[in-house]
C-alpha cells in the first residue's frame, strides 16, 4: 500500500497503532475500483468453470487405418462426455513433427516412431 500511495502521491490510509482506516483519497479509490474489481472477480470465476470441465481443441494425426480403428471408435465413447470439446483429425502416412505441427498426438502403427518421439502402447 506505501509503494501505491508514495506512486499516486496521496496517502489512502490511516494508520495508528491500533487501527487503520481509509482516507478521502482512499475510499474515493475504493469507490472507483470495487465495481472493476468485481468485474475481474467474475471473469476469473468463468476461467475457473473452465478448468473444471475440459474444452478446446484437441489435434490429432493418424493414418487411415488407425483413424477408422482406433481414433474413431474412441471418439465416439469420449465426445458425448465432453461436448466443449472439438477434434481436428489429419489422416497423414509420414513421421509427423507433431510438436512442431501443435497436434496434441500422432497415432501410428507397431514401431513406426520418429526416433525422438515417445512411443505408448494402445494395448491394455
Amino acid at each position: 500500500m506505501r509503494t501505491l500511495e508514495e506512486r499516486l502521491g496521496v496517502r489512502l490510509l490511516t494508520r495508528t497503532t491500533r487501527n487503520v482506516s481509509p482516507t478521502e483519497a482512499g475510499e474515493h479509490l475504493l469507490r472507483i475500483l470495487e465495481p472493476r474489481l468485481m468485474e475481474i472477480e467474475a471473469e476469473l470465476a468463468v476461467l475457473g468453470d473452465l478448468r473444471e470441465k475440459p474444452a478446446g481443441t484437441l489435434r490429432l494425426t493418424a493414418d487411415e487405418h488407425a483413424v477408422r480403428s482406433v481414433v474413431w471408435p474412441a471418439l465416439q465413447r469420449f465426445l458425448p462426455d465432453y461436448p466443449d470439446i472439438t477434434v481436428e483429425v489429419v489422416v497423414d502416412y509420414g513421421l509427423t513433427d507433431i510438436v512442431a505441427e501443435r497436434y496434441d498426438a500422432g497415432v501410428r502403427p507397431g514401431g513406426i516412431v520418429a526416433k525422438d518421439m515417445v512411443a505408448v502402447s494402445g494395448r491394455t
